[in-house]
């Protein structure tokens, strides 16, 4: 049997789901379908539990369907991460690496590199132009789908392999890696 695959997701896919957005729901859907059917689980931060009632540019989902998100979170196939002082830390980190991140982006972007995770499923452009950018190995960030992200070449990986910051941090040597 193959290994569980974990994808986290940002709050905007299941914004796409509660909201019905047409362009997007048949693909999350499909997502969500695997991960109810064991093949996958879904992780996303603690904070998404708010973030989907409002996300901008998206409708507001009210309050008459609170007990659906109620139901909808109580799901075993998805796992919440804690905004705790490493993704706060990471978080901040990220911002100061990527100017043009927002908070929030950069929380869900610290919990997935938390989780440790391969793959994120977003809808944030901004968020997905970051792909391959971090992480080690690096993150595959793009819209929901069930393909599996293209990983890296090893030979790729030393772009985004650098000294360590802190005598504290660990560097790969890649030229002493087993094969």
């Amino acid at each position: 049997m193959a290994d569980l695959r974990y994808i986290y997701w940002d709050a905007n896919p299941f914004c796409a789901v509660f909201n019905k957005e047409k362009d997007r729901l048949d693909k999350c859907v499909a997502v969500l379908n695997a991960a109810e059917a064991g093949e996958l689980k879904i992780i996303t931060s603690s904070n998404t539990l708010a973030e989907v009632v409002r996300v901008k540019g998206e409708p507001r989902i009210g309050p008459g369907q609170e007990a659906i998100l109620y139901d909808f979170f109580q799901n075993d196939f998805i796992i919440f991460v804690n905004v705790e002082w490493f993704v706060g830390t990471q978080a901040r980190r990220l911002i100061h690496d990527f100017p043009a991140l927002k908070p929030m982006d950069a929380i869900h972007l610290a919990t997935a590199l938390r989780a440790k995770v391969a793959e994120m499923h977003t809808y944030d452009d901004d968020l997905r132009d970051l792909s391959g950018k971090v992480g080690v190995p690096p993150l595959s960030i793009r819209a929901p789908s069930l393909e599996a992200p293209e990983l890296p070449l090893i030979s790729d990986m030393s772009e985004i392999v650098t000294e360590p910051k802190s005598k504290h941090r660990r560097q790969i040597d890649l030229d002493r890696r087993s094969d």
